[in-house]
């Protein structure tokens, strides 16, 4: 709006055009918009390039048309009639006026108007520290009233999810893969002597299996068999138990991006984040495909 306003004074050498009046004006509506330009382009308001030059044109313009001589010399013969009286820089510096032509009543609207709103600017940034440290205070208090009990519980609560997570975590590395009478373990275990991958025949599940393994089982294709659904059922409860710990972590992260200001982005990625095991657990195991992931 202003870099508007700016361009349109700059480009008119017409006094009249430059405070969008017409020749015909009286001189109380050259006054009116005189004070409301000056408003827009005072050098203390308008920081942009030029606002100082047309803030000058625009008083120029004001301080001739609103001199009974000097309007009728520029009426009759144009700018260069006024001889540098009219067309003098009506500033002193920035944002000063030549008093001998400028009226007192407008030195002072511009003014009042100016400051009345620099003293809404100040009142409302005073409000908004108020409230600020009206809230900080009442957040001390809350939490000087609560007792060491209240706050144990508190603390205990907020870490309650990621505890869940972690057991789960860890209790899904001590399933039957585990058990040392199993002749096979899911993962690679060198002090059991699990060093040996296999995969089953049907599915493709990885295991490990100790040296002995296939002197006594490979022997025997109903022996293997049953071992490889022992692995399958194992990799099954395996893959679900991380699964359920994925899709948990993926819900308190949910639940912490509505604390963020750019909520909508934050939950946007919550939703989004990776859950491997229950991919994999609906390729292999599931067949109701809602359930996982």
């Amino acid at each position: 709006m202003a870099e508007s306003v700016i361009a349109a004074v700059m480009s008119q050498k017409c006094y009249y055009s430059r405070l969008g009046v017409g020749r015909d004006a009286a001189e109380e509506e050259i006054r009116k918009a005189y004070k409301k330009l000056a408003i827009k382009l005072h050098p203390d308001r308008c920081k942009l390039p030029k606002a100082e030059d047309a803030f000058k044109r625009v008083a120029q313009a004001h301080e001739t048309l609103t001199d009974p001589q000097k309007k009728r010399i520029y009426d009759q013969v144009g700018e260069e009639g006024l001889n540098g009286g009219g067309g003098a820089n009506p500033f002193g510096g920035r944002g000063g006026m030549h008093a001998q032509h400028m009226h007192a009543e407008d030195i002072f609207d511009i003014f009042d108007i100016l400051r009345g709103q620099f003293h809404s600017q100040q009142h409302y940034a005073r409000q908004q520290q108020a409230r600020q440290q009206q809230y900080q205070q009442q957040q001390q208090q809350q939490r000087r009233r609560q007792t060491p009990n209240q706050q144990f519980v508190l603390n205990l609560v907020n870490i309650f999810p990621i505890l869940c997570v972690l057991i789960v975590y860890v209790l899904s590395g001590f399933g039957i893969e585990r058990n040392q009478s199993m002749p096979f373990s899911l993962d690679r275990n060198s002090e059991s002597g699990f060093v040996h991958e296999r995969r089953t025949k049907h599915g493709k599940v990885p295991y490990y299996v100790r040296t002995s393994f296939a002197r006594e089982y490979g022997g025997s294709s109903m022996m293997l068999r049953d071992v490889e659904r022992k692995v399958t059922s194992a990799y099954q409860g395996h893959l679900h138990k991380k699964c359920q710990a994925e899709r948990q972590q993926r819900e308190m992260r949910i639940e912490k991006s509505k604390a963020y200001s750019n909520r909508e982005e934050m939950l946007a990625k919550a939703r989004k984040m990776p859950t491997p095991s229950c991919k994999e657990y609906k390729e292999r195991f599931s067949r109701d495909t809602g359930r996982y992931g």
